[in-house]
């Protein structure tokens, strides 16, 4: 698992389809630096009109206060 949590090595590797996968492991090991930097690429860079719903019913399930705000908007 990717222990560091620097962002910035595996950004390339993110994609939409994979980014809640990432997301999950981060919420289950509690790393806390990397879910709030990958809710911050999905709010900036991931998130679109036609894929919003799908980040918003995620973002329930792990509770991501911030990305539920912007799914909201």
């Amino acid at each position: 698992m990717y222990s560091n949590q620097d962002i910035y090595k595996i950004k390339e590797d993110i994609t939409e389809a994979n980014v809640f996968a990432l997301y999950a492991q981060a919420y289950a090991l509690q790393m806390t630096k990397l879910q709030d930097d990958l809710c911050d690429l999905i709010r900036n860079e991931l998130i679109t009109q036609e894929n919003c719903i799908l980040f918003y019913l995620d973002a329930i399930k792990f509770n991501c206060k911030h990305l539920i705000e912007c799914c909201e908007f």
